[in-house]
Order: structure tokens, then sequence, then C-alpha cells
């Protein structure tokens, strides 16, 4: 029931914010709903379900460039492979995707959109053998710690693994 899920609602004068503070907030509650999971009441099982799964929704849809609002900048990152905050969005909607798995059929078409993505991030992350980042360590370990959450779950629960394990 939170208003905002970002600045206001505001990524900036553009549209809504579907960037990494709207990704943090879905985040830690999609982790936050894995493990209370069974503490919940049934009605807060059901308001909480239906947030989440609206809010990951919102992400898809900017990572996918489904523009369903008159801000067709939301999701400005989803094709920025190299960019932090790609990584860091993907990474949030893998995990989102997989903690409601069961809970929604969408699941499946997020988890599916987050792996094709993290391939990607795979291939780019392979190549840098000497553990380097263009945009520096600040931002390398703040898109790996927002990354492997998911990239981890997803070797683990799945048997994908599209960790880079040359990316030392």
């Amino acid at each position: 029931s939170w208003p905002s899920w970002g600045l206001d609602g505001v990524c900036d004068a553009q549209g809504p914010d579907k960037d990494v503070i709207f990704g943090h907030l879905l985040f830690g509650s999609s982790i936050a709903y894995d493990w209370v999971y069974d503490r919940f009441t049934p009605d807060e099982h059901v308001t909480i379900t239906r947030a989440l799964i609206q809010r990951v929704h919102e992400l898809y849809e900017a990572s996918a460039g489904i523009d369903n609002s008159a801000y067709p900048d939301a999701g400005w990152w989803r094709n920025t492979f190299i960019h932090s905050h790609h990584m860091i969005n993907i990474g949030t909607l893998g995990l989102a995707a997989l903690a409601l798995e069961g809970e929604t059929r969408h699941a499946q078409t997020w988890l599916e959109q987050a792996v094709r993505h993290a391939e990607i991030h795979q291939g780019l992350l392979q190549g840098i053998t000497d553990g380097t980042w263009h945009e520096g360590t600040a931002y390398q370990t703040y898109m790996m710690g927002m990354s492997l959450p998911f990239l981890y779950n997803l070797r683990r629960l799945k048997g994908l693994d599209y960790i880079a394990h040359d990316y030392y």
C-alpha cells in the first residue's frame, strides 16, 4: 500500500521511476516476501502478493520497452547492457520472478526476460578477465551485489548458471 516506490513516483521530469530506487524497494520486498511467506495471514498474503505482482510487471514492462504509460523513458536502461543500472534492474526482475513463481502466470515471462539479459551480461563479463569495470570499482561492487542473488538462486533453483566464472 506504499504510495510511492521511488522518488515520489518520479525518476525525473520525463516519467515514473522504474530504475534503481524502484528496483531496491522491489529487491528487498521480494526477498522479504520469500523469507516470511509462511507468516502472512490470508489477507496479508493477498495484499502483498498483488502489490508485488503489479510492481514486478511494471519493471518487466520497462525492461521490455512496453509503454503502458505516458512515459516512454521509464526503462531508459533497457538496452544499456554495460550499464550498472541495467544489471541491477534485471537482477531485481529475476529475483522477484523467482519469489513469485506459483503466484502468477506472468512469473515465467518475467524470468525468461531476466534470463535472456543475464546471458548477455555473462558474455560481457566473461570477456573481462582482469576484474575491472568501466564504471569503476564502486559501481562494479554495487552491480554485482544486486545481480548475484538472482544469479545464485537461478543456478540453485533452475540449474541455469549465468555467473561469469572467468570474471575476477
